[in-house]
């Protein structure tokens, strides 16, 4: 009998340990960025992590992967533990694009637990100072009186800014010619001097380059003004109604992930998303601070990976 109740108290106080322990994290959190510091994805991880690492009680430690378009990192991130301890800042071009472009080696429906819906940053359409275009509709007026001579630029093929642009064209009835780089920066640089005509360029950037009076905003491209950019209309305000674009960032992990664990990861994301200084800091790198659910970041993917695999086709985009 004493053999019987002292094999009970010991069961009693490892039941009594193990619900007193501290619940997950109990280590640190790695944040996996696909791009480089000091880029925006990079931003925004740094901006949410550095609160996130506070309300978890473990540092939440960025590692930057860069590389293919944010691709190879995704592709390692959907095949670590689904404990909880690796997640994401996913975007729209490697959930919702770079799948319809080749062989991503993941399923971004299937391979991922959605965690948090992050922000949204949307483009301002450049074109270049002293130019003959000077607003929206003399562009689009233009291209249909002189289709495939105004030349675009984006950051490369299939990127967010190469889609936001071409569904630009399907949804204004125009032909404009892609002329694509290898990233924003010598886009820019052609713009300013003349070699090509339009750029839909993040916010953020796009401000900057205006500041430099060598190219000039035409329109933005979300529902609503721009709070950096209040003088400047949208796309849909200038007579292309329904028309909105710009490329998203959110926290993933891989799939498996205990509902639990996501549960505590998303109610303390959309914390930090809330505390008035880390809107200020995101609002003030031009982002829309979005927030919400994993069903909410569910659906997101869900619709804009059908939308895109659509006009993707329509347009026949291929990696060149």
């Amino acid at each position: 009998m004493k053999r019987t109740l002292t094999a009970f108290a010991l069961g009693v106080t490892a039941s009594l340990t193990w619900a007193n322990s501290p619940d997950y994290p109990t280590r640190p959190i790695k944040l996996v960025v696909g791009f480089s510091a000091g880029g925006t994805s990079d931003l925004i991880a740094r901006v949410v992590g550095e609160s996130l690492q506070k309300r978890l009680g473990q540092p939440v430690v960025i590692e930057n992967r860069p590389g293919g378009g944010g691709t190879p990192a995704t592709r390692a991130v959907s095949q670590s533990p689904a404990d909880g301890y690796t997640l994401i800042i996913g975007s729209g071009a490697s959930f919702v694009i770079n799948p319809h472009l080749t062989k991503v080696g993941y399923n971004p429906l299937q391979d991922f637990t959605p965690i948090a819906p992050l922000v949204k940053l949307n483009y301002v359409v450049l074109t270049r100072a002293g130019a003959q275009i000077t607003d929206l509709k003399a562009l689009i007026s233009k291209a249909k009186r002189e289709p495939n001579t105004l030349m675009y630029g984006s950051p490369g093929v299939g990127s967010s800014a190469h889609v936001a642009t071409a569904s630009f064209a399907i949804k204004s009835e125009i032909q404009l010619r892609h002329v694509p780089y290898k990233g924003a920066a010598d886009a820019l640089r052609d713009l300013s001097g003349g070699h090509i005509d339009l750029l839909f360029e993040a916010i953020p950037t796009g401000a900057a380059s205006i500041a430099t009076k060598r190219v000039i905003p035409l329109a933005t491209t979300g529902l609503q003004r721009a709070s950096q950019m209040p003088d400047v209309p949208t796309i849909q305000e200038l007579g292309v109604p329904g028309y909105e674009a710009g490329n998203w960032f959110a926290v993933f992990a891989p799939a498996g992930v205990k509902p639990e664990i996501a549960a505590t990861l998303n109610r303390e994301i959309n914390a930090v998303l809330k505390e008035p200084e880390i809107v200020k800091r995101l609002t003030d790198a031009g982002s829309i601070v979005l927030g919400g659910t994993s069903n909410d970041l569910s659906k997101l993917v869900s619709s804009e990976f059908g939308a895109n695999k659509e006009l993707i086709n329509t347009l026949q985009i291929k990696l060149e």
